[in-house]
Parts: structure tokens; sequence; C-alpha cells
């Protein structure tokens, strides 16, 4: 359950990504006000993605779930709960989740902040 509902997130925020900078881009060749505010909402959709794959990582180590396998090689079940809610960023696949979090949070500031810009 874990897993998938990580790898669903990835791809969200993956598609999310990709469709976003593609309408962007279309929106500032062209001049056109209205594609620059659509590539401005998937912004919410990265950081959706972003977040569901953090709630998936840390839930599947809290509940060790070892068919993680990130779960499995950083977790266990006689780890103390502090030490396993800051497990997700203690090998690289979890810290890239954080990051990814970091980032798509600071992208979602930003578009919230300056939305009356254009």
């Amino acid at each position: 359950m874990n897993a998938a509902i990580g790898q669903s997130a990835i791809v969200l925020g993956l598609v999310a990504s990709i469709v976003g900078v593609i309408t962007l881009a279309i929106g500032l060749v062209k001049g056109k006000t209205s594609l620059l505010r659509a590539g401005r909402s998937y912004t919410w959709l990265i950081l959706a993605g972003a977040l569901l794959a953090a709630f998936a990582m840390e839930r599947g180590l809290l509940t060790n779930d070892f068919s993680l396998k990130y779960v499995a090689a950083n977790g266990g079940k006689a780890t103390p709960l502090l030490f396993k809610v800051t497990g997700m960023w203690s090998a690289l696949e979890g810290s890239i989740i954080l990051w990814t979090l970091i980032l798509a949070g600071y992208i979602a500031a930003m578009v919230f902040t300056y939305r009356d810009r254009w």
C-alpha cells in the first residue's frame, strides 16, 4: 500500500512538473497570460505529490513496512519512535524526498506570495 501511494505520488509530481513547464514555456513564447496562470496551478499538484511521497515514506517507517526496500535497509522494529520519524532523511532516497518536499513548498510559497503579479 505504501509503495503504491509513494510511486503514484512521485508520478503525479513528475507529470505535473513536465506539463507545468511545457505550459509555462508555451505561455512565455506566445505571450499568453492565461497559459502562465494555468502553468502556476501545476505547482499545487507538485506539492501534493511531494507531500504524499513523504507521507508514504513516513508511514512505511512508522509501521515497519519491510516490503519497502528503504524501510528494510534503514528501519527496524527495535528502533525508537524519534529515530523512525527522523529516519526518512538518514539515507539518499529519503533525503531526496525531503528536499523535494522542501523545494515544492518553497515554490508553492512563492506562487502564493506573488499570485497577483501576473
